[in-house]
């Protein structure tokens, strides 16, 4: 799931990536700043679970280069989480703990 946010010509993409099947309530809201009279977009992600994972890749959006895909791959032992970038030119491996 992706949700993008535009300002002018400035945008910026969250990319929510699932690490399991749990199932995940998605909130975009209007929230306080840090002066009273201001508002600004807020993203809460909320699971019921006993322990759970977020994880997200915040992208600044750019005419080039940008993000084609995002992917959480599990490791053959069935713990280690490997997180995928997919670019134009190809593909980057995180590997998470």
């Amino acid at each position: 799931m992706t949700l993008r946010f535009t300002s002018g010509k400035q945008q910026f993409r969250i990319w929510i990536v699932p690490t399991d099947d749990t199932p995940t309530d998605v909130m975009v809201a209007e929230g306080p700043t840090n002066r009273p009279d201001a508002r600004m977009p807020m993203l809460i992600l909320r699971r019921t679970a006993t322990r759970t994972r977020f994880v997200t890749v915040l992208e600044p959006v750019q005419e080039v280069e940008s993000l084609q895909a995002v992917r959480a791959d599990t490791g053959a032992d069935g713990n280690r989480i490997s997180l995928v970038l997919e670019w134009p030119t190809g593909s980057d491996r995180l590997t998470l703990r």
